[in-house]
């Protein structure tokens, strides 16, 4: 009984643990889906006027300017940062795991228990009645006499008359009750204890896996949201130097006409500056934040210190010539293969394992 009440216990704690591993994880993962998303309508709030307004009306005046400096100003994907995550959403979709409650089952043993209680009595008292002739009918069994000699042949006079006592009768066919309640309900609540705890064990097992898969996609959202924040600031600064750039288009155009080669040096070298800053910026807003598996890419993390370089030089009004390197791009095959972040860590831990072993 003991071991049944250990094994039942286990099983809740399983199930309990089993719960909390998916509480956990759900919650870390829809804080990390909202931060996320907060984000990206962030980012494409600005990356869209950036695009939609601010460089459509410098290219307009850029492109009105004739005898331009050489300067390519190649228009950036208008596709959201949103469109992209849109897979990373449906993927992070996991069906959920099914965590029932353990049953005690102590209402179906004690019907059985009491069921082979039952059954031993009658047949106690049938085989008494059939030893001692009389008749098997339910009157036999509700005369007290009757009662009384089938219990003395069972307390003794089944092996000599003798020693034909009903007490004895009854004191043996109660302790043999007991044992048979006994062994019939701690087998009962046995077998469903093992199915308890078979049931349990699954269910933490396959909350487990559910819960890493969680945690690794909320991980992915915290990498992004945090790289996206860093991003969408650098995509402000750009926004409130190419209004300034376009301000400046207009004043020049203004004042000295649409020839270039017309312009006072001083106007030129500014012309010539903002087509620079602007070809610039190009490549770093059509990037791939996302992995094929859901990390963030490779190109979005190598991205972030270049547009902060030209952020830096926009404030310091430094050249950006230097900086119109294109952003490292890389193709669908390169994606896939390109490891995640989840799986550098695993490699990781992998290889220090064995150090620490040797230490």
């Amino acid at each position: 009984m003991l071991s049944t009440m250990s094994r039942q216990k286990r099983a809740e704690e399983l199930v309990k643990g089993a719960k909390t591993e998916v509480s956990q994880a759900d919650n870390a993962f829809e804080a990390a889906k909202e931060r996320l998303q907060r984000q990206v309508e962030k980012i494409d709030k600005v990356r869209n006027r950036l695009i939609g307004k601010t460089f459509k009306e410098f290219h307009r005046l850029f492109e009105a300017i004739r005898n331009e400096p050489a300067v390519e100003l190649a228009p950036p994907s208008e596709a959201t940062i949103a469109q992209q995550l849109e897979p990373l959403y449906r993927k992070s979709k996991i069906p959920p795991v099914i965590i029932d409650d353990v049953k005690g089952g102590k209402g179906g043993a004690f019907f059985l228990a009491l069921l082979a209680v039952l059954i031993t009595v009658a047949a106690a008292f049938g085989i008494g009645a059939v030893a001692l002739g009389l008749p098997l009918k339910p009157e036999t069994f509700m005369q007290l006499p009757h009662i009384e000699k089938i219990l003395a042949w069972l307390g003794g006079g089944a092996y000599d008359p003798a020693l034909a006592n009903p007490l004895y009768g009854a004191a043996g066919l109660g302790v043999a009750v007991i044992a048979v309640w006994l062994i019939v309900y701690s087998v009962s609540m046995g077998k469903r204890v093992d199915n308890n705890l078979k049931k349990a064990q699954k269910a933490f097992d396959e909350a487990k896996i559910y819960a890493e898969q969680k945690r690794r996609y909320a991980e992915s959202m915290e990498t992004l949201a945090e790289a996206l924040e860093k991003l969408a600031q650098d995509y402000e600064t750009f926004d409130v130097f190419m209004e300034e750039f376009n301000a400046t288009l207009r004043r020049i155009r203004h004042t000295e006409g649409d020839d270039f080669q017309h312009y006072r040096p001083i106007s030129q070298e500014k012309v010539r500056r903002a087509a620079e800053c602007a070809a610039a910026m190009m490549p770093l807003l059509s990037i791939a934040v996302v992995t094929t598996e859901g990390d963030p890419s490779w190109q979005l993390l190598n991205t972030l210190p270049q547009t902060e370089m030209l952020s830096n030089a926009l404030i310091a009004e430094k050249p950006c010539e230097n900086l119109t390197a294109s952003v490292p791009q890389t193709d669908e095959k390169e994606r896939e293969e390109e490891p995640s972040t989840h799986t550098q860590e695993k490699d990781r831990k992998k290889e220090e394992t064995p150090q620490a072993e040797e230490a």
